[in-house]
């Protein structure tokens, strides 16, 4: 009974609206018909919208198997700019690894083959290598990636008319309309991103830099730690904000606070698909042959399912936070109109009170 009587408490908890104030209420954008092909005279080609699952998360991975032809046309012109980043990743490690670190190196000092020559460091060797071979592999990589970003605005203008089925069939027509409208809001977010990634790998580069020499200090550890913590809420809401600009009617402002509304009204959903974005950081992370498999798999599928991801967690954010403010419109409506109906009834009970009054004996008094 108790047990029953708790779920029973659970499930008439009042929903928490958390920083309401910020929510701008806005519909989907309603993209442009695209024309249909005239095949014969007199007679269009007729354009099909397929049926795909409500659930959110559901919906965006059945029209990523029943779209992905087209979204991979679509994205090739941001496939390409990503082409920056691989090469950056690769060739620059290959070329600044030579330029610091050399190919020659003398470990047994005086004995056998080593005879004669000084001894070199292995610790302070791979500590060149994280504190300079890979710092500057980073940063090659962040300016690759900020060149990228603005090219993702079509990726996610794609995947949008493909999750809510304004079907198309011009594909690099429609990607440069999704390019022209968002690329500058793109750059601006994408470069947040990454000068946070750059902030974080950059750090934890320095620390395993001394950590090999054995001078990393707990100082060290804090600086990795903090930008890491600080970082990660704003790298979601640059991520939610790439969702809502090409889903919803809003301007930057208005998709930054409800991006923020967003994430503290669904705090598990989002941190999640946040985390699973930045999955293949780790793969890029491992090594060349590593980077080689996590690009090839972003390629042929990741970058594509994660701007679909993004267009869901849109999708189901704004749903939620409409009804939210549905609920709470309605409740406000309720107490008002209590409000007015108990502030009103003394009034009413006065005035049958004067009217049962009788008129000659208030004369006679």
């Amino acid at each position: 009974m108790a047990t029953q009587q708790n779920n029973n408490q659970r499930l008439q908890r009042e929903p928490k609206f958390l920083l309401s104030n910020l929510f701008t209420d806005a519909e989907v954008v309603v993209e442009p018909v695209e024309q249909a092909k005239v095949v014969v005279a007199g007679m269009t080609e007729k354009i099909e919208k397929k049926e795909y699952p409500d659930a959110y998360f559901k919906r965006a991975f059945a029209v990523f198997k029943g779209e992905y032809s087209n979204l991979f046309k679509t994205a090739i012109w941001f496939l390409l700019s990503s082409v920056l980043f691989i090469v950056g990743l690769i060739l620059g490690r290959e070329l600044i690894e030579k330029h610091f670190l050399g190919g020659t190196y003398n470990f047994m000092s005086g004995i056998g083959v080593g005879f004669p020559g000084g001894l070199d460091s292995i610790s302070q060797s791979v500590s060149v290598l994280y504190g300079q071979v890979f710092q500057y592999v980073l940063l090659v990589v962040a300016g690759a990636m900020i060149i990228m970003t603005p090219f993702a605005s079509g990726l996610f203008y794609a995947a949008k008319r493909a999750y809510y089925q304004d079907v198309y069939k011009q594909n690099i027509k429609t990607y440069f309309i999704g390019f022209k409208k968002h690329w500058w809001k793109y750059m601006i977010l994408g470069t947040i991103v990454t000068l946070i990634l750059l902030g974080v790998g950059s750090a934890m580069l320095q620390l395993f830099s001394l950590k090999e020499i054995g001078q990393a200090t707990a100082g060290d550890y804090i600086a990795v730690i903090i930008p890491a913590i600080v970082g990660f809420p704003i790298i979601l809401v640059c991520f939610a904000m790439m969702g809502l600009t090409v889903t919803h009617n809003l301007t930057f402002g208005q998709t930054f606070k409800n991006a923020i509304c967003l994430i503290a009204n669904n705090l598990v959903f989002v941190p999640i698909t946040g985390a699973v974005t930045l999955v293949p950081i780790v793969g890029f992370a491992m090594g060349t042959m590593a980077s080689i498999i996590t690009y090839l798999v972003m390629v042929g599928a990741g970058y594509v399912l994660l701007a679909l991801g993004w267009i869901a967690m849109a999708d189901r954010g704004m749903i939620k936070l409409k009804s939210l403010k549905a609920y709470f419109d309605k409740k406000y409506l309720a107490e008002v109109r209590k409000t007015n109906k108990a502030s009103s009834a003394p009034k009413q009970a006065n005035k049958q009170k004067q009217a049962y009054q009788n008129p000659k004996k208030k004369k006679k008094k």
